[in-house]
């Protein structure tokens, strides 16, 4: 089998301008301009999609009955290529699996792909010692300070294949597979990522007996074609035991959309200028709790948070699990890039003169607020090396 490409044709090179919605980028190409382009790829990429990144994109043979004639086939981060093209990352499991290239899976032979099952629809039916089975195949393109995790946004789905997998396996008393295709900088360690869905890193631990998970590490050619030098990565149990649990800090990133003058409780009344906003709070008992409340407009207020969220739009919310209680070293994260303001604001048992900072429009997406947040989740992760 031929080693798959991450593009199609002439590679077209693009900078990263915008993301209207989930499946559309917008990017500047040299002689062109504006150009708008399909993005195959589900995930949140706020990491990857920055101001500037450099994007790769091939122009579609056909309409597909699109509104775009291009597709986005990657983004360059540091000097590393990652494949956005989801849509193409079971070609690169097969051509692994079929290459005898992925530790642990050598023996499996593919029999046929897309196969659905009691309903259920899955990448790969396998042949396992002669017995069929099934391998899911998932895209990882968050990593960092040597550790890969994934998803980068919720997933119902891949909750539902994880359950779905061990069904079966403890129907025909026979091993089922999910193959982790990681993409990005050098790992050594994969995790599920607990602190954007701590559901799916919950569901992996309680399956782990019957689905086998084997991430493995890829990288691109010169000539854009995928290597043979592969990696597979260890998943540390024990610690992604220890932190899936629902506890830790949270950023919350929200607009005021006019100038207002709120009285902030114990703090009296206080001017907000038009523009957007980062708060930094915690809860060790009942984190998801905690921000849910902080986005419901109508409830009795009790922290100073409350006070805005009456008034506040665009709210996203960052949680950041961790063992230890890190909102005062997270907020001095922050002090350091954004504006503090409202002293006293959410710090009355913290050393800092406040939690709350007035930030850029767009912060969140921006590289030094990836920078701060993805150092943060991945602290701790520390203690596995």
């Amino acid at each position: 089998m031929d080693a798959p490409k991450i593009v199609n044709g002439k590679p077209i090179y693009g900078i990263f301008h915008s993301r209207p919605n989930r499946f559309v980028v917008k990017s500047y190409v040299s002689g062109m301009g504006l150009v708008e382009a399909f993005l195959p790829n589900p995930g949140r990429l706020r990491e990857l999609l920055l101001p500037n990144s450099k994007l790769l994109l091939e122009k579609s043979n056909k309409s597909f009955n699109r509104k775009t004639e291009y597709t986005v086939c990657g983004v360059y981060k540091n000097e590393y290529l990652v494949g956005l093209n989801t849509l193409r990352t079971n070609d690169i499991a097969e051509y692994l699996l079929r290459e005898r290239l992925v530790d642990q899976l050598e023996s499996l032979q593919i029999q046929r792909k897309e196969v659905t099952y009691n309903g259920s629809r899955f990448d790969f039916e396998v042949l396992l010692n002669g017995r069929r089975t099934f391998l899911e195949v998932k895209s990882v393109t968050l990593t960092g300070n040597k550790i890969a995790m994934f998803p980068d946004a919720v997933t119902e789905r891949g909750k539902r294949h994880l359950k779905e997998l061990q069904a079966f396996s403890k129907l025909e008393n026979i091993e089922t597979f999910v193959l982790f295709i990681v993409q990005g900088s050098d790992v050594d360690y994969f995790m599920p990522d607990f602190h954007t869905d701590l559901g799916f890193a919950v569901t992996m631990m309680n399956v782990q007996q019957n689905v086998k998970f084997i991430p493995v590490h890829v990288h691109w050619n010169s000539n854009m074609t995928v290597s043979k030098s592969t990696k597979t990565l260890d998943i540390p149990w024990d610690y992604v035991e220890m932190m899936s649990k629902d506890r830790g800090a949270y950023v919350l990133s929200f607009d005021i959309e006019r100038d207002v003058s709120v009285n902030v409780g114990a703090l009296g009344e206080h001017f907000f200028p038009k523009g957007s906003y980062m708060y930094v709070g915690s809860a060790m008992n009942g984190l998801s709790a905690r921000i849910a409340r902080h986005k419901r407009r109508i409830k009795n207020k009790r922290w100073h948070i409350d006070y805005l969220m009456s008034i506040a739009s665009n709210v996203v919310h960052m949680p950041v699990i961790s063992a230890v209680n890190i909102e005062v070293p997270l907020a001095k994260a922050l002090s350091e890039v954004y504006i503090p303001y409202v002293k006293g604001f959410g710090a009355s048992d913290s050393c800092m003169d406040t939690h709350l900072f007035s930030a850029p429009p767009d912060a969140t997406n921006s590289a030094e607020f990836q920078d701060i947040i993805l150092s943060f989740r991945l602290r701790y992760a520390n203690d596995i090396y």
